[in-house]
């Protein structure tokens, strides 16, 4: 009894703590009109799934156990949709669609730019497809578990595979979908991003140095000389720094968001690895008791999994700690303090 009121708090723990995380990003991403780009919104997505599903979570641990009667269609319904998680799951498994939804976009981003940029007058929709495909997705993709559930003589809602084929092929298929396709996207995505960035970085080192040895080779009064003789022209100079300072900033400022979808896609890789080959072994004829304590950690990884992001974008994606800061009026980790009234900082990270 003890051992049940604790798993009970800590799942109502990581319940208020996702209701309440995701809320406060949905709050702050709505109050700031600048944070409107394509990975923004789709943040803004990921975190309303998030939120959806710590509500379900919660009502689903802190309802009281109903006896059901198999001869009920509505209970047979309230079994299948909802006693058996389903529900949950499909929310879940819809986070993590939408995860490699933004990490294809950072792919894109960075390694191919020019053509994403062409994608710009298409975000709308764009985003309207990956808002139904991650909300749609995870229902018709785990709709087998709703249709697997049967009420016991004594009430229960259990799940019940009539074929052990079909369970194990279902099984490797939603392995590939909730984990090893999500994972798989994930690291091809970020080492191609790596990889760019490392040759972009080395090239911009290497315009420095040019720079710098072009600048010394001709002098301070060789530059007065030419800039004389050309009409004073001598802010071209001047603009160029004006132009590198931008970049920087707009390279600070999409290096902030990969790092954050980095550390996001690292913890979701993290919390769903224990279930994932768990549920892919018990689909292979392995033993799994769905009520023993480690099934019951494995589970509470991936719910975990749902209150954790709102951390990362506090503490790691610099625009959402800006817009917190100017939304709250409150001072930033950084040592500026921005009021709501203060004008809109970051650029997008496109």
């Amino acid at each position: 009894m003890a051992d049940a009121q604790i798993w009970m708090i800590l799942e109502i723990a990581f319940g208020i703590a996702g209701l309440l995380g995701n809320a406060l990003v949905l709050f702050v991403f709505f109050r700031t009109k600048s944070l409107r780009s394509l990975i923004n919104l789709f943040i803004i997505n990921q975190s309303l799934i998030d939120f959806t599903t710590s509500v379900v979570f919660l009502v689903l641990h802190v309802s009281p156990p109903i006896s059901l009667d198999s001869n009920s269609t509505f209970h047979q319904i309230f079994c299948a949709v909802w006693l058996s998680e389903y529900t949950l799951w499909a929310l879940l498994i819809g986070s993590s669609m939408n995860l490699s939804c933004i990490t294809l976009d950072r792919y894109f981003a960075v390694v191919f730019p020019i053509k994403y940029r062409k994608t710009a007058g298409r975000k709308g929709t764009i985003l309207a497809v990956t808002v139904a495909f991650t909300w749609t997705g995870g229902f018709i993709f785990d709709c087998y578990w709703a249709f697997i559930q049967e009420i016991t003589p004594d009430g229960y809602c259990i799940p019940v595979w009539k074929s052990k084929v079909l369970q194990g092929v279902i099984g490797f298929f939603i392995f590939i979908v909730t984990y090893l396709g999500p994972l798989g996207i994930m690291v091809y995505s970020y080492l191609c991003i790596l990889w760019k960035l490392r040759v972009q970085t080395r090239l911009i080192s290497e315009q420095n140095d040019r720079d710098d040895q072009m600048a010394t080779v001709s002098g301070r009064n060789r530059v007065t000389q030419f800039a004389s003789d050309n009409g004073g022209n001598l802010n071209h100079s001047d603009q160029n720094q004006v132009a590198t300072k931008k970049s920087k900033r707009m390279n600070h400022a999409k290096h902030s968001v990969l790092k954050t979808m980095l550390s996001v896609s690292l913890v979701y890789a993290i919390c769903w690895a224990p279930i994932a080959f768990s549920y892919l072994s018990y689909n292979f004829g392995g033993y799994l008791d769905f009520t023993s304590t480690f099934y019951l950690i494995t589970k509470l990884f991936v719910d975990s999994n749902m209150a954790v992001n709102p951390f990362i974008y506090t503490f790691q994606y610099r625009q959402f700690q800006e817009a917190l800061a100017r939304v709250f009026g409150i001072k930033c980790g950084w040592g500026i303090r921005v009021t709501p009234s203060t004008t809109r900082g970051n650029p997008d990270a496109s």
